[in-house]
């Protein structure tokens, strides 16, 4: 006996009457297989011919239906053997295995013109199935047997889960273009996304296409699947203007300049992940010469909107601070699982997608020194209050005191922090204090007259200090 989420697996993966028919995408299916990629280089005008097409398709009836319809270079592929390795069941369905363990497909890189298949995402994305990480991995595994300029086309439900997945999953390097498949004869609104593959990492704006039978019918789940497109595709608009390491200009780069900052993204489009960065190269400080050439900072999605990480001169700041002459700071998004890639794991991909980005006195094989809160030290801390809160847990108040001429030629600074530690411990808000003298301190400071202003080396003190473990 199969649970439910089983069932529907199976059922998915040999055609059943939860999608719509073949003569309800037909013309729409072939019209995306028979039309060149925006995003290949323009042809001398022949025409895609459908046998010449190698196709790699994920469903039992979807194969037959395109062999019928002249695509005849097609490779079948039943994700049903995975939830159910039944030798009887397999036999009756004539099955053709190709698939290797943890939905990791077995097929040379770029091997497929198109990949085209119906309802898998919304099978590996049910909650009960128990595939941790099959999505990501058969995911990992599409980006790389499929040729540049060639399509994905997935026809899915797009529940919130497999949506998610979709979306991040293909930002970098992807054209997305999404249709609804009309349908009376179904309760449930289905999608067709066509992912196109890229030859670099850019980001492109997603193109929608909306019929008003769609609007009409499931007009409540349509606007919830709108709504998560037009969010997405405000974060595609801000990454716009970002570049990738192609599009620079490499050797120039390999000369610091003071100041310099270059937003971009890492990674190329068969990679599994790919990262915002942006690359900062050090002001110099005479009284302070440069401990390393190459420096990381990895950042957590907690903190890239602090004044630190999203603004120029907090990235100028940040970079001083971690005593390198080069500054990479990596900002983490909802599409990165810290729990599926460990601190390790991470600053290997980073190390790898970098080394064209050191500066030419960066010793080639060198590691990269990863920056974080050890390299960092605090005078002395003490806690004023602590807190539960029934909606945000527990919640410390303290005091800190910074170490003298760290920043600026200035006395020691003493900052007051907010922290919420259930959240990975962020630090909410911060401020620089005028007092005589902390709490337990025992050294006495000056008062000094008048409104203190907060310098701009004091505001990279205190949002350094930010960064400091709370525990």
């Amino acid at each position: 006996m199969f649970s439910q989420s089983e069932e529907l697996l199976l059922t998915l993966s040999i055609g059943d009457s939860l999608y719509p028919k073949w003569p309800q995408f037909e013309s729409l299916l072939k019209d995306q297989l028979l039309t060149r990629s925006s995003l290949l280089p323009a042809s001398d005008g022949e025409p895609v011919k459908a046998a010449d097409l190698s196709i790699l398709c994920g469903s039992e009836k979807l194969c037959e239906n395109l062999s019928a319809a002249g695509f005849t270079n097609i490779t079948k592929l039943d994700f049903s053997y995975l939830i159910a390795p039944d030798d009887e069941f397999i036999q009756n369905q004539k099955v053709s295995i190709e698939i290797y363990e943890n939905w990791k497909l077995k097929f040379a890189d770029e091997s497929f013109d198109v990949i085209v298949e119906m309802g898998v995402y919304d099978a590996l994305m049910l909650p009960d199935v128990g595939y941790t990480g099959s999505g990501s991995s058969y995911t990992d595994a599409v980006k790389r047997i499929l040729k540049t300029g060639g399509k994905f086309i997935c026809i899915t439900f797009a529940e919130q889960n497999a949506l998610d997945l979709l979306l991040t999953q293909f930002r970098f390097g992807w054209k997305i273009t999404v249709h609804p498949i009309p349908s009376e004869e179904l309760k449930q609104q289905t999608f067709m996304f066509v992912v196109e593959k890229d030859s670099c990492a850019s980001v492109s704006l997603m193109t929608f296409v909306v019929d008003t039978y769609s609007l009409n019918s499931h007009r409540d789940r349509v606007a919830v699947f709108f709504t998560a497109l037009l969010t997405e595709q405000a974060i595609r608009a801000s990454m716009l203007a970002l570049k990738t390491v192609k599009q620079l200009d490499l050797e120039s780069l390999k000369k610091c300049e003071p100041g310099r900052t270059i937003e971009l993204i890492l990674g190329e489009p068969g990679d599994p992940i790919f990262y915002k960065a942006v690359l900062v190269d050090a002001e110099q400080d005479p009284s302070r010469p440069f401990l390393h050439h190459f420096a990381a900072y990895i950042v957590p999605i907690t903190r890239v909107d602090e004044w630190l990480f999203s603004n120029k001169q907090g990235q100028i700041c940040a970079a001083a601070n971690s005593e390198a002459s080069r500054l990479l700071i990596i900002l983490l998004d909802s599409s990165h699982d810290i729990n599926v890639f460990d601190t390790k794991t991470l600053e290997a991909e980073v190390t790898r997608l970098a080394q064209p980005l050191a500066p030419r006195d960066f010793p080639v094989g060198d590691p990269i020194m990863f920056v974080n809160t050890a390299t960092i030290q605090l005078k002395q801390r003490d806690i004023v209050y602590e807190v539960t809160s029934d909606l945000t847990g527990p919640i410390i108040v303290d005091e800190v005191i910074s170490p003298k001429n760290r920043y600026e030629d200035n006395d020691d600074l003493v900052f007051r922090r907010l922290i919420f530690l259930k959240p990975q411990a962020v630090v909410q808000s911060e401020a620089l204090l005028d007092v005589n003298k902390v709490q337990g301190a025992s050294k006495t400071r000056k008062k000094k007259k008048g409104k203190q202003k907060i310098s701009e080396g004091q505001l990279c003190a205190l949002s350094w200090l930010s960064l400091l473990d709370v525990y």
